[in-house]
């Protein structure tokens, strides 16, 4: 199995739970409420705002930012991910000999706002803020750790999505979440030299 494929299968995984049934058998996406700003809605914290609409996810750790992260450099995955088509996403997988075997997926949501991950499925969904932006933490429900996705809104109807997937010394849930948190926030400072 090719590396990638480690990273893809969990990556998938979590994707699809994000979709609600519009019909027996048939997946659809779960509705965004990530429209407008309401009364009932809160407009969300963001620093500087970033468009990431035709940006290379495979660009946006540096080679000092993979070195701290114990990372090779990133291979583009297949642009269709769950729910989502065509988005630009970069899997990563840790130095070969590195403790804990790991892999990073970075991708780059360009339809849809990152609100839309509290539309329920089979996730426990945490809002956080990195590096000054708003986000969630969000992993598989159950009680063993699995893996950890930040998703950070950086955009209107636009969002990076980091997830971090040990292969094997899985860890606690918090620290699993602690290396998505800081990848996204590696992410944050290198967006500016991509735009």
């Amino acid at each position: 199995m090719r590396p990638n494929a480690l990273i893809a299968l969990p990556l998938i995984g979590l994707l699809a739970v994000g979709c609600s049934s519009a019909q027996n058998g048939t997946a659809a996406p779960a509705q965004s409420s990530d429209s407008a700003p309401t009364s009932t809605q809160a407009v969300s914290n963001r620093p500087k705002e970033f468009k990431l609409d035709g940006l290379d996810p495979c660009k946006s750790l540096t080679p000092e930012q993979l070195n701290q992260l114990g990372m090779k450099p990133g291979e583009p995955g297949d642009p269709e991910m769950g729910r989502y088509k065509d988005v630009a996403n970069c899997g990563y997988l840790s130095v070969d000999g590195a403790k804990p075997s790991a892999g990073y997926v970075v991708a780059f949501i360009t339809a849809d706002g990152y609100r839309s991950w509290n539309s329920g499925g089979n996730l426990d969904v945490t809002p956080t803020s990195v590096a000054g932006y708003d986000g969630l933490s969000m992993k598989l429900k159950g009680d063993r750790p699995h893996s950890c996705t930040v998703v950070v809104d950086v955009a209107d109807e636009q969002h990076l999505y980091v997830n971090y997937l040990p292969i094997v010394d899985k860890g606690t849930q918090e620290l699993l979440c602690q290396k998505a948190t800081t990848a996204a926030e590696m992410v944050l400072a290198t967006l500016p030299s991509l735009s």
